[in-house]
């Protein structure tokens, strides 16, 4: 069942024939119901009770969550047929924002699910989160800053969001130890007890939207980020159920030379199409004011908010196929080699 909170706030040369508008399909309307919300939200198998996606202070019982404060939706319909997947609690602003910022006014009903948005299943954090929050500002509940971060960014965009219950790879734990340790670990392979999460993050997304109806996009996993691997691999899933899936470059891990073509090819796919989308100044703009919410990020992503708009800039300058702005969206074109089954 899906587990989540729900809100709403109101180089390589680009393919001549690739479209530069993402094409908006018809809505699909999401409703939340309470046992869906509440129900079975353990995220990863029952060998890994201890990570369910719940505050380390929450009573549980089984696998319901007791804590019901932050699943105030429930019963409530929302609609969307442009669906946004988010490693983390600022991925989707970061690499797409210009993108939603220009659907919005367009028509497009947009819903970014941020899928690693859970509560640490442990009070004391390891040193490798100690260290991050320490980046932060030493946030009292970071994963509740984050949250609230997400929801004025998002909100700033126009769009609404979800928040699964999983938590991120930092918190992560299995007896008798946290899952990443050193910061090398989080770039490296997925730990095996993460096995089970990407076909569960795609059961999660399969729930609330439906093959044809929604046009979903999802992370390449450029930088090679354990968490947005597991999501770029549970969109492939996706992509054989017959999910329209467009992937988008993850921002500012795609600044690095050489990149983008080491994470195209690491999927196994063997031939990509190219997808520029040209980006008004306003939409730009709002995309950098979006991010900017995200202010416990700043000084460790961009050395401050100033730098950060001037290299958003850069890029999208860089990304553009015209004088202007622009970001990059890719699409399979061609069958899937069995890496990319996998």
């Amino acid at each position: 069942m899906l587990a989540g909170t729900l809100g709403t706030s109101g180089g390589l040369q680009a393919d001549a024939n690739m479209a530069t508008t993402t094409q908006v399909a018809s809505s699909t309307l999401f409703t939340f119901p309470k046992a869906s919300i509440f129900g079975n939200i353990i995220p990863y198998s029952a060998g890994m009770s201890n990570l369910r996606g719940c505050r380390a202070t929450d009573t549980c019982c089984g696998s319901i969550i007791q804590d019901v404060t932050t699943l105030t939706r429930e019963d409530e319909a929302v609609t969307a047929n442009v669906i946004f997947l988010s490693p983390h609690l600022d991925d989707a602003a970061l690499s797409c924002g210009g993108l939603i910022a220009h659907l919005i006014p367009n028509g497009a009903e947009v819903l970014v699910i941020t899928v690693f948005a859970g509560f640490p299943a442990r009070r004391e954090p390891s040193a490798l989160a100690a260290q991050l929050h320490s980046h932060w500002g030493d946030p009292a509940d970071p994963v509740v800053l984050r949250r609230n971060e997400d929801k004025k960014a998002i909100g700033l965009l126009g769009a609404d969001w979800l928040h699964l219950h999983y938590p991120e790879a930092i918190y992560r734990f299995e007896e008798p130890s946290f899952l990443y340790l050193r910061s090398g670990d989080l770039f490296g392979s997925p730990h095996p007890s993460d096995s089970a999460v990407v076909a569960q993050i795609a059961e999660s997304v399969t729930e609330i939207c439906h093959p044809g109806q929604t046009e979903i996009h999802a992370p390449l996993a450029i930088g090679n980020h354990v968490d947005h691997q597991l999501v770029r691999n549970a969109a492939f899933i996706l992509l054989r159920r017959s999910f329209r899936v467009t992937f988008y470059e993850d921002y500012p891990y795609v600044e690095v030379p050489g990149a983008l073509t080491m994470a195209l090819e690491g999927t196994g796919v063997t031939r990509w199409r190219e997808k520029v989308q040209d980006l008004e100044e306003d939409c730009l703009a709002q995309k950098t004011q979006a991010i900017a919410r995200y202010a416990s990020q700043m000084n460790e992503l961009f050395q401050g908010a100033e730098k950060m708009a001037e290299r958003v800039r850069d890029y999208s300058r860089a990304v553009s196929t015209v004088r202007g702005y622009a970001e990059r969206y890719w699409q399979p074109s061609s069958g899937m080699t069995p890496e990319a089954e996998k």
